[in-house]
């Protein structure tokens, strides 16, 4: 069983896009989660490794929290009034009993849940960390008694921490004020974006009126719950959000002007007081009029990012200090890889490079995800691209996911009652338009069906190792090697029956409903599958394209030609279970087996009597009664060129 799509805290199923990666997040979200809940995850087993971006907010806005509690003792520590004198005496063993009394109670409300932790430690390992913990807040608190030097050899985190503590609660009030300055000042221009506190309630209050409103609504009515719809939370509040098309949609919320200073400040410091792209990133996924000249409006008034600015100078010294820290890096991890011998490679120039030298032939991409070949680095960069966007596309009548737009398009034709058929003269199958046709001989067949172009026979040089069977890609070849493995995959839930093939379990759990969706447009005739249905409009083409080599009798499906090239040789494959008998066909031998079970289906009602098979019936009632059976004429369709 895998939980690729679930989220490792809440458990609850998501769409991919929703799902944050847990190893390797830029927020460090591991190492958040392990410090504020105990839980340590691990990268070799099986439980899901992403977190729900809900989830992910939470553990984010809790560990600000908790740095924020830290910081704020930190704050009221150092403005204590303490002689002068006294200050070298007191400030190891002050420092040690704040400390440890603070993150005692921090994290004893952990000791209770040793029974149901899932982090896989010790409490010898938590007490360790808990210990390293307490020691870089003792180093902290005296850091802050400190004057602050910088010097040149100081790195940017550095620089960051030593900002982040220089940031009091008197520049938060101040900046708070500077800001709720500015958007009165944009509020007289009729900013669209800001939403007082009572405008906010009442329209809460409309769009809750309009949805129960019985009588014809107005037009503002209409307006109100076309932009709006309103979300109750755990706690009995209600939240006005944007109106979502369906309802696995994300949420995001419309945000009144008094909330706007706390939530800007919150993703300004999540990205690290990063620049106006960072912080809008954030915001955007979760609120819907936090526009982005609101949030400049506060960046212009941050004063860690003030004190940040370098001059043009060190900002020449940081870029040429990244240069050489890129030079010498590691190179990327090797994503190419070479389906002749399997050596991976770095980049596109190597492997091509590889493929002249080793192998001397032109370098062919393969695919890791579904074993296509591509002689174009542009083309195969393009295929990736697809298995990333895979379920970006959906189409309404049956569910079914496409990569691209256009994909869809082609797929929505299927959908539609009349369509224009064009069949292979070869083999007889059909397609929706001209050039798939086309396709359709150039690679199954040795000539196009035109025959003013012809075409080589399709190159075949992937063999299958069991049955040695040739195939003219890799994909086909790894499609093909199911067969031989045994392996079904697909189970049928009503009767227990395992496919190879996903389409083959879709067509057989058709025939446990008594529906028969498929209607033929030629005839009267309807099918459960659209396998039966493709195969009786074939029928109507009039095309045989199978011949028996000794008699020269056609026919439209290559296994009934089978079963006719068993009547011109010695063999009986078909025994019967009771006295085995052989038989050339498996209809005679079910024939054959009713005469000892004494089974006899076809009964005449006109005399009583019963028959064993069709073909005796039909005799009784052409000799006795003079019904004769009329064969269906199955009406012959030409194609529209």
């Amino acid at each position: 069983m895998t939980f690729n799509s679930f989220c490792r805290l809440c458990a609850t199923f998501c769409n991919e896009v929703d799902l944050v990666d847990i190893f390797g997040n830029k927020n460090d979200l591991e190492s958040k989660i392990e410090l504020c809940f105990r839980l340590k995850i691990e990268n070799d087993n099986y439980l899901p490794k992403q977190a729900c971006i809900v989830c992910s907010s939470k553990v984010h806005s809790y560990y600000d929290f908790f740095l924020q509690v830290q910081k704020a003792q930190l704050v009221f520590k150092s403005n204590e009034e303490v002689p002068v004198g006294l200050v070298d005496a007191k400030i190891e063993a002050d420092d040690e009993e704040e400390i440890d009394e603070k993150f005692d109670v921090s994290f004893d409300k952990f000791s209770d849940g040793d029974e149901n932790d899932s982090g896989g430690g010790t409490d010898d390992d938590f007490d360790e960390e808990i210990s390293d913990i307490k020691s870089e807040s003792k180093h902290t608190v005296l850091r802050s008694r400190k004057p602050i030097i910088k010097t040149e050899d100081d790195n940017d985190d550095e620089d960051n921490e030593i900002i982040n503590q220089e940031e009091t609660v008197s520049d938060i009030e101040e900046t708070k004020e500077a800001f709720y300055k500015k958007l009165g000042e944009m509020s007289v221009k009729s900013n669209g974006h800001l939403i007082s506190d009572e405008a906010y309630q009442r329209f809460i209050r409309e769009v809750e009126e309009a949805e129960t409103k019985t009588t014809p609504k107005s037009a503002m009515d209409y307006r109100r719950l076309k932009r709006f719809e309103i979300l109750l939370t755990d706690d009995n509040v209600k939240k006005l959000i944007a109106r979502r098309k369906k309802p696995s949609e994300s949420v995001k919320y419309f945000v009144p002007k008094s909330e706007m200073f706390e939530l800007i400040r919150e993703g300004h410091i999540k990205c690290n007081h990063g620049g106006r792209c960072r912080t809008d990133s954030i915001l955007k996924m979760k609120y819907k009029n936090l526009s982005r000249e609101i949030i400049m409006v506060y960046l212009s008034l941050c004063k860690v990012c003030k004190k940040r600015k370098k001059s043009l100078r060190e900002r020449i010294k940081l870029k040429e200090k990244q240069n050489q820290e890129k030079a010498v890096s590691k190179p990327p991890p090797p994503a190419l890889k070479c389906h002749e011998c399997s050596e991976m490679h770095h980049t596109a120039n190597d492997l091509r490079e590889h493929f002249e030298t080793v192998h001397q032939k032109p370098v062919e991409f393969i695919c890791l995800e579904c074993s296509k070949l591509f002689n174009n680095y542009i083309t195969f960069r393009n295929h990736l691209w697809s298995h990333k966007n895979e379920f970006r596309f959906r189409c309404e009548q049956c569910d079914k996911f496409f990569s691209s737009n256009r994909k869809l398009q082609e797929h929505q034709q299927r959908h539609l009652k009349v369509r224009k058929k064009y069949f292979c003269s070869v083999c007889g199958k059909g397609f929706l338009n001209e050039k798939y046709l086309t396709i359709h001989g150039q690679r199954t067949h040795s000539k196009q069906a035109n025959e003013t172009t012809e075409k080589e026979e399709v190159v075949k040089n992937h063999e299958c190792d069991e049955c040695h069977k040739m195939f003219a890609s890799i994909s086909s070849l790894n499609n093909h090697k199911k067969v031989h493995t045994g392996i079904r995959e697909h189970t049928c839930e009503h009767c227990g029956k395992s496919f190879i093939y996903k389409k083959y379990l879709d067509d057989h759990i058709t025939s446990h409903s008594d529906e028969r969706p498929f209607k033929c447009e030629m005839c009267p005739a309807s099918f459960k599958a659209k396998m039966y249905l493709r195969r009786h409009v074939f029928l109507h083409t009039g095309v045989k394209p199978y011949q028996c080599h000794v008699c020269g009798k056609k026919f439209p499906r290559k296994p009934a030609l089978i079963e006719h090239s068993i009547t011109h040789t010695d063999l009986y494959p078909f025994k019967c279970e009771i006295c085995d008998k052989g038989f050339r066909s498996k209809k005679n031998v079910v024939w054959h087996q009713r005469l000892h079970t004494g089974e006899k289906p076809y009964s005449c009602e006109a005399c009583n009597r019963h028959f064993t098979c069709s073909s005796n019936y039909d005799k009784h009632m052409k000799r006795h009664h003079g019904v004769v059976k009329v064969k269906k004429e199955v009406p012959i369709i030409t194609n529209n060129t």
